[in-house]
C-alpha cells in the first residue's frame, strides 16, 4: 500500500466517523437557530478578538476575561451551542491528536526542539 492509500483510508476514516457525524449535525443545528447562531458567533468573535490580544503580546483586562466566561456561560445555557461546542470540541481534538502523530512519526517534534520552537 502507497502512502496515499494510507491517506485516503484515513480520510475516509474521518468521513464516517461518528465525532465528524455528530459535528456536521450539530452545526446544522446551530445554523437553523438564528438565535442561537447569533449568540454563537458573538461569543466566537469576543474569543477570537482576546485571543488576537494575546498573540500580540497584550495585557489582558481582568474584566474582558471576566466577560468571556460570563459569555461562555450564557452561550453554555443553550443546548444547540452547547451541543455544538462540544462535538466542536471533540472532532478537533481528533484532528489535533492525528496532527500531532504524523509530526511525531516524521520527526517534526525533533525539528522544532532543534529549531527553538518547542
Amino acid at each position: 500500500m502507497n502512502i496515499y492509500d494510507h491517506i485516503h483510508a484515513l480520510a475516509n476514516a474521518l468521513k464516517n466517523s461518528d465525532e465528524l457525524k455528530e459535528f456536521k449535525e450539530a452545526k446544522e443545528k446551530l445554523e437553523a437557530d438564528k438565535e442561537a447562531k447569533e449568540m454563537f458567533l458573538d461569543f466566537r468573535k469576543y474569543q477570537f478578538e482576546l485571543q488576537k490580544d494575546q498573540l500580540e503580546g497584550k495585557q489582558i483586562e481582568k474584566e474582558r476575561g471576566e466577560r468571556l466566561r460570563a459569555m461562555y456561560e450564557a452561550v453554555s445555557l443553550n443546548n444547540t451551542v452547547r451541543e455544538y461546542l462540544i462535538a466542536e470540541t471533540r472532532f478537533g481534538k481528533i484532528m489535533s491528536d492525528v496532527s500531532k502523530i504524523l509530526g511525531e512519526a516524521v520527526g517534526l517534534d525533533e525539528l522544532e526542539e532543534m529549531n527553538g520552537s518547542s
